[in-house]
């Protein structure tokens, strides 16, 4: 299962939770489970403008396709719900392999 974790310094009550909890599952996969972390504080090239850091882990590899698209689906959606500028977001895109 993925596992998505989103750090923003986007205050909570700015943003409609529940919403953007659904629109990233549906972003990433039926099977996933979504972290937010809002109100962080968190500094993103000098300033405190609005800012998020992201790290996807996903069993399995993940092509530079697969994680180019990913982070740009993720991108859009953190820029229309907590109106994170695309550069000012930053996605960390990890895979376990795991031995059995």
């Amino acid at each position: 299962m993925p596992v998505l974790v989103i750090n923003s310094n986007v205050p909570s009550d700015r943003v409609e939770q529940s919403d953007l909890l659904q629109a990233l599952s549906k972003a990433i996969s039926q099977y996933v489970l979504v972290t937010l972390n809002l109100g962080v504080p968190l500094s993103f090239g000098g300033t405190e403008e609005p800012a998020a850091y992201g790290t996807l882990l996903s069993i399995g590899a993940i092509s530079p396709s697969q994680n180019k698209n990913t982070s740009k689906l993720v991108s859009d959606i953190l820029q229309a719900k907590l109106s994170v500028p695309p550069k000012r977001f930053y996605l960390s895109v990890r895979w376990l392999c795991l031995l059995v």
